[in-house]
């Protein structure tokens, strides 16, 4: 997970948060890569109930289960977790996708909002690094000595572990 960019970690929304993706929570967190993460809500088109009329009734309902999940993660490995799982949910990484199996239609404007809005938050965490122009500078004397030592340690381990050595206080057991 150090090596990359970016973290899609992805839940049904139509459900609590299962001990997978809370596993996956408490790697993301334990290994330091928090700000690397983005969780992606499928299912979101079959979210339904009588106390979610609208779409921003649904949207509260999941980050709601999110926000229950991030909480057992804080009791779990302490507040600093919590916090910084807080901290990254306010940053509005998580996208509510439903659907997206079938074609999208030019009339579904939500489902377009939240592909974009994945697609941009995914660009913005791409680092370009420009090429630096440097060069090494050695110093003879330096790198020799650093060299000539280098060789004395591999010729005193190979001595000894091959018995060559008259040094007996270095031989491998």
């Amino acid at each position: 997970m150090d090596e990359v960019e970016a973290i899609i970690l992805v839940d049904n929304a139509q459900s609590p948060m299962i001990s997978e993706p809370i596993n996956a929570l408490k790697h993301i967190v334990t290994t330091g890569n928090t700000s690397k993460l983005h969780i992606c809500f499928t299912h979101f088109d079959e979210v339904k109930g009588d106390n979610l009329p609208t779409v921003s009734d649904k949207e509260g309902h999941v980050v709601g289960s999110l926000e229950n999940a991030i909480e057992e993660i804080g009791k779990k490995l302490g507040a600093n977790a919590q916090r910084y799982l807080t901290k990254q949910m306010q940053k509005d990484t998580f996208f509510f996708l439903g659907a997206i199996h079938n074609e999208i239609r030019d009339n579904d404007d939500y489902a377009k909002e939240q592909l974009c809005k994945l697609v941009e938050a995914l660009l913005e965490t791409i680092i370009e690094v420009e090429p630096s122009e440097t060069f090494p500078i050695y110093n003879g004397t330096t790198a020799a000595l650093a060299i000539q030592r280098a060789a004395d340690e591999y010729y005193k381990r190979w001595n000894s572990i091959l018995n060559l050595s008259q040094d007996i206080s270095l031989k491998e057991h």
